[in-house]
């Protein structure tokens, strides 16, 4: 039997899912906290969506995420505008009042927290890659 070529084309929306899943867990794998917070929540989905992107990932047991089924029902949503998205990464602290929650409020408060407090520690990431004083000056101009 000859494989169909069809069959390894990657749909692009669920190629995105799994690299934003894959910068998400790389994120939670330096913070026991957030994976312990996720974790309390295991198997409930959440769908983020920034117009006219929307991704929707389910929380494993580990308390990392993977891209949720395509027929699982969120348990919380998260609405941004995408004006919002570039106020929360400047860490306009005012732009987290705006961030419309619905669904499960237990599980919406634990995305919440998360979020607002998880960091990425980029130099540390580009020393891996240039070494450490290189990763330092590109932080530093970054």
């Amino acid at each position: 039997m000859v494989p169909n070529p069809e069959s390894r084309i990657l749909n692009p929306a669920t190629a995105f899912d799994t690299a934003v899943a894959a910068f998400i867990n790389h994120l939670l794998r330096s913070a026991s906290w957030a994976r312990d917070a996720l974790g309390r929540h295991a198997g409930k989905t959440a769908r983020f969506e920034v117009f006219p992107l929307a991704v929707a990932f389910t929380v494993l047991d580990s308390g990392e995420v993977a891209p949720a089924a395509a027929d699982a029902a969120p348990a919380a949503t998260v609405k941004l505008a995408p004006g919002l998205v570039l106020r929360l990464a400047a860490r306009d602290e005012s732009a987290w009042r705006e961030i419309d929650i619905t669904g499960d409020t237990d599980f919406a408060s634990a995305i919440h927290h998360v979020t607002r407090n998880l960091r990425w520690d980029v130099e540390e990431d580009l020393s891996r890659v240039f070494g450490d004083i290189a990763a330092h000056r590109m932080a530093e101009s970054g």
